[in-house]
């Protein structure tokens, strides 16, 4: 079995974090996206709904 050094371990752990964190961005994107449109159909709602009155 290969000895495997503290630096190799320290390593896969980076590009493991890094790879979480790009996961973690993508859906923090995502999110935000929605919560945007979420917001501009409430507004376009409000709007709708203040003409009619």
């Amino acid at each position: 079995m290969e000895k495997i050094t503290n630096e190799e371990r320290l390593n896969a752990i980076a590009a493991e974090l890094q790879s979480l964190f790009i996961e973690f961005e993508d859906l923090y994107k995502e999110s935000l996206e929605k919560m945007d449109k979420m917001t501009e159909e409430v507004n376009e709602e409000l709007s709708s709904q203040e003409e009619n009155k």
